[in-house]
């Protein structure tokens, strides 16, 4: 079994799961310790109001120790100078944030720790020699993202990528990006809680209280609202073309990208921005919706984004339509793809009839493989051995 550092890049109380808390969950359930440091900030800051509160809060948690959220995984959220710039901030990150994480695996008794990584930043910013191994886990082209340090991101990525002793992708495209800086890189694919979201289909889930007013047939979307991910503007012609139609969206705006404008999607009376909502009601969402909805931007970022909610939807017993992203190609058996508005309504329109139980029953036959059991157990074995 091994004591672990995960080094993150979200909050662990983000509404939005991703790779890095059900990966923390998983790891601790196959009987690991963790110790899971929450995102150090990798985006300028701005003066929104979102930036402001976020800043607050984690100058709050900075000051406690960290905390035991179940037995073998705790959360540290360190303060340090966010995106910093200058080589002299940088290394007073470094020096501060490798003193603390030294002193509270010492404090807990992590033997022989190794570090799990998601952070493209993570060797500017932490002593990664009293580590036993090191390992790269590679969910998303950081770099690609609007405020970020992309020079700097993206020379430190590649010497990560070089020092790691284990590169994970997520993407076909990122096993290109990594595959040449480091001969031991390997693609897994983003996973599902199958447990989890196929309560949407295998126990009563009552109807949300705020979707008593919205009418069926409801399309739903749940993930991050921002505008370098998501195409507005397809969904609000797809809207306006299908007015019989509910679009319902679950999820922040503006995460990631806090200069996000969605106004142009209020001038739909059937789109409807419920906000966020925690992981445990969504299959309760899935339960009354009737398809999933992937209407994302094709760009440098989603180029290499395998998204999460695609086998989501699919365990919630969802048909999904989606814009053709590249990480979805080898999975095009399961889906119904459209690259414009057009398509979208068509592809809707089919998902929405019989000819999708084809789609989502073929779905389920293969999701038992794309499990964070399996994966990480996969991964674990992997690390032990060439660890040993």
């Amino acid at each position: 079994m091994f004591d672990i550092v995960l080094l993150s890049t979200a909050e662990w109380s983000n509404p939005l799961w991703t790779n890095k808390q059900h990966t923390a969950v998983e790891l601790v359930k196959q009987g690991h310790r963790v110790f899971y440091v929450e995102s150090l900030g990798m985006r300028q800051p701005t003066l929104t109001s979102q930036d402001i509160r976020r800043i607050f809060k984690r100058l709050i948690r900075g000051l406690r120790a960290p905390r035991e959220v179940r037995p073998g995984l705790w959360i540290w959220s360190p303060l340090v100078v966010p995106a910093a710039k200058h080589p002299w901030v940088r290394l007073l990150n470094r020096i501060w944030l490798s003193f603390f994480i030294r002193f509270w695996i010492v404090v807990l008794r992590f033997k022989k720790p190794l570090l799990w990584t998601y952070n493209p930043l993570t060797l500017d910013i932490l002593d990664v020699s009293f580590f036993k191994f090191l390992v790269y886990h590679c969910v998303d082209n950081i770099a690609a993202q609007p405020g970020m340090l992309s020079h700097q991101i993206k020379a430190s990525e590649s010497m990560l990528c070089k020092c790691s002793d284990l590169v994970f992708v997520t993407s076909r495209a990122l096993y290109k990006k990594c595959k040449p800086l480091n001969i031991k890189t390997v693609y897994h694919t983003n996973v599902v809680d199958n447990e989890h979201f196929s309560k949407a289909v295998e126990s009563f889930q009552k109807l949300p209280n705020d979707l008593l007013n919205i009418p069926e047939p409801r399309l739903l979307f749940v993930g991050a609202i921002s505008a370098y991910k998501v195409d507005f503007s397809l969904i609000k012609s797809v809207a306006h073309s299908m007015p019989g139609c509910s679009f319902v969206m679950i999820g922040p705006v503006g995460e990631g990208d806090p200069h996000t404008d969605i106004s142009e999607l209020s001038d739909e009376s059937n789109i409807h921005l419920l906000g966020v909502r925690s992981y445990s009601q969504l299959p309760a969402y899935m339960a009354h919706s009737r398809v999933g909805l992937l209407p994302c931007k094709i760009n440098t970022y989603t180029e290499s984004m395998f998204p999460m909610k695609f086998f989501e939807y699919l365990a919630g017993g969802l048909p999904v339509v989606a814009t053709p992203l590249p990480a979805l190609e080898e999975f095009s058996a399961y889906y119904f793809s459209a690259n414009s508005a057009a398509e979208f309504k068509k592809m809707i329109t089919l998902a929405l009839s019989s000819k999708s139980i084809d789609k989502v029953n073929a779905a389920k036959t293969v999701l038992g493989r794309y499990s964070y059991e399996s994966r990480t157990r996969d991964m674990c074995m992997m690390i032990e051995s060439l660890s040993t």
